[in-house]
């Protein structure tokens, strides 16, 4: 049976998430209770302020999760799951004190024995480590730390622990948050939620952060401001901001939580009579309704996008941080255009492998029918020219909608070299319902070519994010430009 990526988010990626002056800023995805901040890809470790680190993948997205395709065709019953013990309620107490000492044995036997990158690790000494960090734990939850540690040493910047609350908050979607994602050190907002409290209070992409309640805007990376699904979190945020090339003014707002949908729906546009565009935000689910509004409201999105005078698609991959790849391959599937396109290699040298068919995705060459597009859009140009665009945000499964793309017969990529996570996760259920999420499989495009770290554009360019989407956005003039020299030559 073949396994497949979902890169199902936690919490650095579901829209990027980084701990900042004690406020979540951002987007919906997963929430995390006050006081959890992300190590690796997610949250769930000690409070205080994070310590970011430069060039390093887990800051950018989280996790892709390969999951069987019968899990997918089962109407959502969620991902394939694996018991580490065969003791439950291990966020007790333990009687004795061995219950946790044994949770945590079984979780690194589960690491060593399932993780792509164990060769890497040097056991018996990180063992050793993990038992002297882990101490004298009486629960469980006392051993996270000493697993999130012994991740760390995979060096795959990918693997993840979700606790039990992180992984309900992930599976239930959805949540509150203030719609807004904003980007570090340039302090500019690159995404704002339609309908969102950001939207509502007039925040515009391109704006630039100048504070956050009243405190002056700082980072290094991605900060995004959501408070937690438990409610316990920030209810309102204030900003104050500069409208980008827009002199002196400044904008000072409130902005209030307000329920956010658990699928952003892809959109598309025309950008000229002869070139249209489709942008692929993150779904962090595999299947049921949710993934297949997301199929339907993109290839809804194409059919508009379209006309029959469409020579040349741009698919703009600049948001998109991650999620379940095969509702995305379904969705950029007209586009992308029939046939196997992209595969993941387990340790083992085995390679799965993914496509695209009559409005659905396909694992190992079988179409995975709950995830078919009601109306399958049909371009009247097949295998069109294709410009996609990636930069420092596009991870995980996103990444693995632009190894689609590479060595298709009339793709270019343009923009800026990928968060560095083009990997596939297995997620593995412990007793307590926490969940490990291992990376067990490198990406692999159509050419045979692997792919374990950042994916650099063929045409480079730096994104302007004050500009984003708009005419004087220099990625997007540089694609336009290949498309109208490639529209112009076919006729």
């Amino acid at each position: 049976m073949a396994n497949w990526p979902s890169n199902v988010d936690g919490s650095s990626s579901p829209r990027r998430r980084l701990w900042k002056d004690n406020v979540w800023v951002g987007h919906n995805a997963p929430r995390l209770a006050p006081g959890r901040q992300p190590r690796g890809p997610v949250g769930g470790g000690p409070t205080g302020p994070v310590k970011v680190r430069r060039r390093v993948g887990w800051l950018f997205v989280a996790c892709a999760l390969v999951v069987a395709v019968a899990a997918c065709e089962g109407g959502g019953r969620g991902p394939r799951s694996t018991a580490t013990t065969a003791v439950a309620g291990g966020t007790a107490a333990a009687t004795g004190g061995s219950f946790p000492e044994t949770y945590l044995a079984d979780a690194l036997d589960l690491i060593q024995g399932s993780a792509f990158y164990a060769d890497r690790v040097d056991w018996p000494s990180v063992r050793a480590e993990a038992r002297r960090r882990a101490g004298a734990a009486t629960t469980t939850a006392g051993t996270y730390d000493a697993i999130r540690w012994v991740l760390t040493k995979l060096g795959d910047h990918h693997s993840l622990l979700l606790s039990p609350e992180q992984a309900r908050a992930l599976a239930a979607g959805g949540g509150r948050g203030f719609g807004l994602l904003a980007l570090f050190p340039e302090r500019v907002v690159i995404d704002v939620e339609p309908g969102g409290g950001a939207d509502r209070a007039g925040i515009r992409a391109g704006d630039i952060v100048q504070a956050v309640d009243g405190r002056p805007a700082q980072g290094d990376e991605i900060v995004t401001l959501p408070p937690a699904t438990d409610g316990s979190g920030p209810a309102r945020v204030a900003l104050t901001l500069r409208r980008a090339h827009g002199g002196a003014e400044q904008l000072r707002v409130t902005v209030e939580a307000a329920a956010l949908p658990a699928v952003r729906p892809p959109t598309a546009r025309r950008l000229s009579a002869r070139i249209s565009m489709l942008e692929l935000f993150g779904v962090y689910t595999s299947a049921g309704p949710d993934a297949g509004r997301y199929v339907d409201a993109a290839h809804d999105a194409i059919r508009e996008g379209a006309t029959a005078r469409t020579c040349g698609w741009v698919v703009d991959l600049r948001r998109n941080t991650g999620g379940s790849l095969p509702p995305m391959l379904a969705a950029a599937g007209p586009i992308l255009g029939e046939g196997t396109a992209v595969g993941y290699r387990g340790k083992d040298g085995a390679t799965s492998w993914f496509g695209y068919q009559d409005g659905t995705v396909t694992a190992d060459g079988q179409p995975i029918r709950s995830l078919a597009a009601r109306r399958p859009a049909r371009l009247e140009r097949p295998r069109p020219p294709v410009a996609v665009l990636t930069s420092r945000l596009t991870g995980s499964s996103g990444e693995g909608v632009a190894m689609a793309f590479r060595g298709r017969p009339g793709a270019r990529s343009f923009g800026e070299p990928t968060a560095g996570v083009p990997t596939g996760n297995s997620p593995h259920r412990l007793t307590d319902g926490a969940e490990l999420h291992l990376t067990e499989a490198v990406g692999v495009d159509r050419t045979g070519r692997s792919h374990q770290t950042r994916i650099k554009p063929d045409q480079p360019v730096a994104t302007d994010w004050t500009r984003y989407g708009s005419p004087a956005d220099p990625v997007l003039q540089a694609a336009i430009a290949w498309l109208d020299m490639r529209c112009s030559r076919s006729g």
